[in-house]
């Protein structure tokens, strides 16, 4: 399906792919980013009328880095929800059949809901090529992510038509402007969707340039 609803049910899986994280009958999300949690929630309320708090919580930062970190916590109760997420998922490890039939719409929100998690947008740059001569480097979409999650987004790019590679770094570049438009007009977190508008002008500006050369 194509709605509201159904593309934000997309995003809720995308954000479990990229953040989230699920017990036997509890979905949970910890996440730094205000935003992004409110974002869940809200999406949350709109596809299934739960309307959870959101708490703060002291975590270690993890990785090998001492200390301690407060992150925005969300915690949705529902075994049906929970068996739902891990059945069209297989528990992060692929995609379920339905997914990949999914209404192309949906698919883009779900994608949406794993960049906003674990995505970055890289700006437009300039690259010294020589010592008084440099390139312009279009900004992309850079999705940094455990090899198992670039995987699931390298396939459900190639479903929706677009193509990425996995790096040695496991990062994955999309560079593709019909792909960040797109996901520009589905709309990001306010801190990536700001980024990602300047790439798109600068991208229009190179377009420009090279069509007045040639």
């Amino acid at each position: 399906k194509n709605n509201n609803k159904s593309n934000l049910w997309a995003y809720i899986i995308g954000v479990y792919w990229s953040d989230g994280y699920v017990g036997s009958r509890t979905f949970e999300l910890a996440v730094k980013d205000l935003e992004f949690a409110e974002k869940v929630r809200d999406s949350f309320k709109v596809v299934f009328g739960i309307n959870q708090k959101i708490g703060k919580q002291i975590r270690p930062k993890g990785f090998g880095v001492a200390g301690t970190r407060i992150v925005n916590r969300l915690r949705v109760n529902s075994t049906n929800l929970v068996d739902r997420i891990v059945s069209l998922t297989k528990r992060k490890y692929g995609i379920s059949d339905e997914l990949k039939g999914a209404h192309r719409n949906n698919l883009l929100y779900l994608l949406a809901g794993i960049i906003d998690g674990d995505g970055d947008i890289v700006k437009n740059r300039k690259q010294k090529v020589g010592k008084n001569k440099s390139i312009d480097r279009r900004g992309y979409i850079r999705i940094s992510s455990p090899i198992i999650i670039l995987k699931v987004f390298e396939k459900l790019l190639k479903i929706i038509g677009y193509t990425s590679k996995i790096s040695e770094k496991f990062r994955m570049g999309i560079h593709d402007p019909s792909f960040l438009k797109e996901m520009y007009d589905i709309g990001l977190i306010s801190s990536k969707q700001k980024v990602l508008k300047g790439v798109l002008i600068k991208n229009e500006v190179f377009k420009a340039r090279r069509d007045s050369i040639y």
